[in-house]
């Protein structure tokens, strides 16, 4: 639709606090709550929801999701990372589904992150 801008498809954790529950769960939306206290939170982004639904009907991540992850992979510098599948409604007021979704723990550059992200 023109005038429209699409939706995010990586979005840094710092910068999730504007984005509903439609687009990332609330694991980064906790965790950005908790940086925009100025309390320690992670660094790390999220894959929206919009990534997702374009990935579902092709082979892989689109390369433009891609190219945003490899520009915030590179950005966080060579340190360990962890790679969590999640779900939108995985925590919310009624209930909690953590530790059903996979997680990669010391994922290490993009050649393992953009794997990671597709298993």
């Amino acid at each position: 639709m023109p005038g429209v801008a699409p939706s995010p498809v990586v979005i840094p954790l710092s910068e999730v606090h504007g984005a509903g529950p439609e687009l990332v769960g609330g694991k980064a939306r906790g965790f950005s709550t908790i940086a925009r206290a100025g309390l320690e939170a992670p660094e790390g982004f999220v894959i929206t929801t919009a990534a997702y639904r374009a990935a579902a009907g092709s082979s892989g991540l689109p390369d433009h999701v891609a190219r945003d992850v490899a520009r915030l992979v590179e950005d966080l510098g060579d340190v360990p990372l962890a790679v969590r599948s999640s779900a939108t409604g995985e925590d919310g007021a009624e209930a909690s589904h953590a530790g059903q979704y996979l997680t990669r723990l010391g994922v290490r550059g993009l050649d393992e992150v953009l794997p990671a992200i597709a298993a």
